[in-house]
């Protein structure tokens, strides 16, 4: 399932979710409700870690968790944004890159989540 924008490029993509679960709706509200429950805050703490600049080693994990959590979870360019947040971050370098991929994260992110949480509610048994 997926959900476009204005320009017609996916914000959410739900397909893989969908075809994991074999589309049992209890899955994936769960999946959601999970996705809901850490993501937004492990996005303010990368935000905060970007803003500080100094502990590459937080954005490195930080990076790394969200990666894992766009990966079932598709928001727009998340998945690509955050693993070049994470390799960056492992050499210390590219901080004003950093800043940019974080922006259209949290950007696409917030785009999404009103899908998400529409998503979600649907698949509640």
């Amino acid at each position: 399932m997926e959900f476009k924008n204005r320009m017609d490029t996916p914000i959410l993509d739900l397909e893989y979710l969908y075809e994991i679960s074999e589309k049992d709706h209890g899955y994936i509200h769960e999946v959601l409700r999970l996705f809901m429950e850490s993501v937004p805050d492990t996005l303010k703490e990368l935000e905060q870690s970007v803003k500080e600049g100094t502990d590459f080693e937080a954005m490195v994990k930080q990076s790394h968790f969200l990666k894992s959590s766009s990966y079932i979870v598709k928001v727009r360019n998340m998945y690509d944004n955050v693993t070049q947040i994470e390799l960056l971050a492992k050499k210390s370098i590219g901080l004003a890159e950093i800043k940019v991929l974080l922006q259209e994260v949290i950007t696409n992110f917030n785009l999404a989540l009103p899908l998400i949480q529409a998503e979600q509610k649907r698949t509640e048994q």
